[in-house]
């Protein structure tokens, strides 16, 4: 990348090229093993509320709102996490006209509500079996 860097100062296009496998290379360097990625060093967690109130401008050209929107998309279709809330990117999404991008966001907090919601049926399952063991085991005890 830094040798890209002179001819992409004078050539713009090579610049907006480059930004996703830039950033992608920062990211790595700043979240190499993505154990968590909600307990970030402080550079990287700057750089993701940058990033983050960036997409929530109020008056970010359409533009550039597309080219983060972009950068985040790669980013994940790499198998890397940005901890970006996914509603407002998909709100931000389909504020820019970005429905394919909208309609992925949209599929995502599916999936995540839908994970959520089965793992407390099944925990409230689990509550439910507990307590009529309990309660057998206490009139068993009160019995004998």
């Amino acid at each position: 990348m830094y040798s890209c860097k002179n001819l992409a100062q004078v050539y713009q296009p090579l610049a907006h090229e480059l930004l996703n496998a830039a950033f992608m290379s920062v990211w790595a360097y700043l979240n190499p093993c993505e154990i968590d990625i909600f307990d970030l060093n402080e550079s990287a967690s700057n750089l993701v509320q940058a990033l983050g109130d960036a997409i929530e401008a109020p008056n970010m050209p359409q533009e550039i709102l597309h080219d983060l929107l972009n950068l985040v998309e790669f980013v994940e279709m790499h198998d890397k996490k940005i901890p970006i809330d996914i509603v407002k990117v998909g709100e931000q999404s389909r504020k820019a006209h970005a429905l394919a991008k909208c309609l992925r966001c949209k599929e995502s907090e599916f999936e995540v509500s839908e994970r959520s919601e089965r793992a407390f049926w099944k925990t409230s399952i689990l509550a439910i079996k507990c307590a009529k063991w309990l309660q057998t085991l206490y009139y068993g005890y009160i019995h004998y």
